[in-house]
């Protein structure tokens, strides 16, 4: 019976040290922004088995009570668990970069980067940001070792470690910033602690209720304060996480949660929440009068909710103002107005906003400001139109990931080059045809990069996406021209790589790619897509559809093809062809172009779309 407790408990303890093992070689490899942070934390002195076999079996062979193993075994089980998930979440977050940059930036803004925040899939109403269970986990197996005793193993990160829940199918779309990274990740600013510090310095310029009386008093005297207090203060930190997301992102960042609370919330107050209407009233009002619960012994509130109710309405607009002035003195990011006139213009007219707006210094020293600005000018347009969809979802996504891009690259031209950096070669108007840049206007004047300008350059290069379609060429046994490719996961995955990763491309291999620009095609103009002789010498071949129709908008795929022995790799951002503009004769086709539209990720071959193949097919079939 020994041996089989000792080899049940050590066989649980190499379980849990092989899921960390597995998950500190996963982030090594991973593009994720917190992933030394999460390496850091799992790192212990002393591993789970090394702990168990010197520490906690011997205390079982000296003499243990009758369920000290298998209680001890089952916390091992839920310590595993919470791997897994965590494993998980990071395999999830991996396939959102981006998304996990902007996270990490706004936590830097808000003070709150010593948390690690990992973005975990949920449904689609749900936004929260919770613990992890991982801390919990391991502290119930300490304790049952060793007790109140030194347990040897450093617990302090693992605690900082936050799970931030987004809807699974976009909860990582820049769209949604304003809940993401406007109110949720202000909880971990704002906090019940905040709140009764704030009430204890209070000082009443008007009467108060006997909700707010007492309120006070419960914050200046009790250790321990009643229930309907804490709930009040829950409400005033919702307040104050709304009124970040209000700092960042206005009215637009408003009228968004006005239509996600009435589509998510209940009408009615919680614990945790107050009634939206009440919400949304504090935010934009300057009193609450019309929501306090006047008289005694009324039927719809109970004593306790009525002095959580009339508590927080004697409270509540003066902690949104104090929360503003906190944001205000510590300087935290406001909109650019110039970025957001222009995107608003830009969405206005169905078309990409141009980084040619974007002030130098403010891509360098404060993108959130444009990112910001971008995502407002989104939802501006967006409730002025009925009509809008995926496609100008597209145009906001890549216009924010092209920002950290611009952001990352200028940073480091501007150190390791005594050339300015390019966005300010052409505000000067200088037009190098290496130009960074996100939207591309192809004139029969040349490719230019601002709309408008009098003249363009020849021939201009194309950078690489970091959005690549690679075939499953273990589960499939033919590709017919004819046949319809759709569904695309069928017979292809997507790998999204982050700024600065690499992606390894094989000898012989075909894999789809896509441009950083986004090209905007004049109607009596075409345009050649070049391989680079530069990596056309080192085996690449990068353009094997070389022709663009007239009339062509979107994003550009590209088919790489390694032609050299030996693996090339690849990296996003790089100049991987050129764009070379002509002068079309003739008119627009008529069929139109149908790999014409804004998604900014490889798209696979529509030739099963043709207007023959049907045709073609039955011929075939009569052989």
């Amino acid at each position: 019976m020994g041996v089989a407790i000792d080899d049940g408990v050590a066989r649980a303890a190499r379980a849990v040290d092989a899921m960390i093992e597995k998950i500190r070689v996963e982030l090594r490899s991973c593009p994720l922004p917190q992933g030394e942070q999460l390496i850091g934390a799992l790192d212990f002195d002393i591993s789970i088995l090394d702990m168990v076999e010197r520490d906690f079996l011997p205390i079982l062979r000296r003499g243990a009570v009758a369920d000290k193993p298998a209680t001890f075994t089952r916390s091992l089980a839920q310590l595993e668990m919470a791997l897994v998930d965590l494993r998980y979440d990071i395999a999830w977050s991996s396939q959102f970069t981006g998304f996990s940059w902007w996270l990490t930036r706004r936590q830097e803004e808000l003070g709150v980067e010593k948390f690690i925040v990992l973005p975990r899939p949920g449904p689609s109403d749900m936004f929260r940001i919770a613990k992890e269970d991982l801390a919990n986990g391991l502290n119930n197996i300490i304790k049952n070792v060793y007790g109140q005793a030194d347990s040897h193993i450093d617990d302090t990160k693992l605690k900082l470690i936050r799970v931030l829940t987004v809807p699974q199918l976009d909860g990582g779309s820049p769209r949604w910033h304003p809940i993401s990274l406007g109110h949720e990740i202000a909880h971990l600013r704002w906090s019940r602690g905040h709140v009764t510090e704030w009430l204890q310095s209070y000082c009443a310029g008007t009467s108060l209720s006997e909700g707010g009386e007492a309120a006070l008093e419960s914050a200046r005297v009790d250790l321990v304060h009643p229930p309907w207090y804490v709930e009040m203060c829950n409400w005033l930190v919702e307040i104050a996480c709304d009124a970040t997301m209000y700092h960042y992102y206005g009215d637009e960042g408003l009228k968004l949660l006005e239509d996600y609370l009435s589509v998510t919330s209940i009408t009615s107050d919680s614990t945790t929440h107050p009634a939206p209407r009440l919400r949304l009233a504090t935010l934009r009002d300057s009193e609450l009068q019309e929501f306090r619960v006047e008289g005694k012994g009324a039927e719809s509130e109970t004593d306790t909710s009525k002095k959580r109710k009339n508590a927080f309405c004697d409270f509540a607009i003066a902690y949104r103002d104090h929360i503003r002035k906190l944001l205000d003195v510590d300087g935290r990011v406001t909109s650019d107005e110039v970025a957001y006139n222009s995107s608003v213009e830009a969405f206005t007219r169905d078309l990409p906003p141009s980084a040619t707006a974007w002030s130098l210094n403010a891509v360098l020293e404060s993108p959130s400001s444009i990112e910001t600005a971008l995502v407002r000018g989104y939802w501006k347009q967006r409730g002025q139109s009925d009509t809008w969809g995926a496609s100008e979802e597209y145009l906001v996504e890549h216009a924010v990931d092209y920002l950290q891009f611009a952001h990352r690259f200028e940073s480091l031209n501007r150190n390791v080059t005594d050339r300015p950096p390019i966005a300010q070669t052409l505000a000067d108007g200088m037009k190098p045809p290496r130009a960074l840049a996100n939207v591309l206007w192809v004139t029969k004047n040349g490719v230019q990069t601002a709309s408008g300008d009098q003249e363009g350059v020849a021939a201009h290069d194309l950078r690489l996406g970091r959005y690549f379609a690679i075939f499953k060429r273990n589960e499939i046994p033919v590709m017919d021209s004819l046949e319809d490719q759709h569904p695309t996961s069928a017979i292809q995955s997507s790998v999204e790589i982050g700024w600065g990763d690499r992606f390894v491309l094989h000898p012989g291999e075909l894999v789809l790619a896509v441009t950083v620009e986004v090209l905007l095609v004049d109607d009596d103009c075409i345009a050649q897509v070049l391989s680079r002789s530069s990596l056309g010498r080192m085996g690449l071949l990068s353009a094997t559809a070389v022709h663009i129709q007239p009339g062509f908008r979107g994003f550009l795929t590209l088919e790489l093809v390694n032609l050299a022995s030996v693996p090339l790799t690849l990296h996003p951002g790089q100049r991987i062809a050129q764009l070379v503009p002509l002068a079309a004769n003739g008119g627009r086709p008529a069929t139109g172009n149908k790999y014409s539209n804004y998604n900014y990720r490889p798209q696979l071959s529509m030739v099963g779309h043709d207007e023959d193949t049907e045709v073609l097919r039955k011929l075939s079939e009569s052989r």
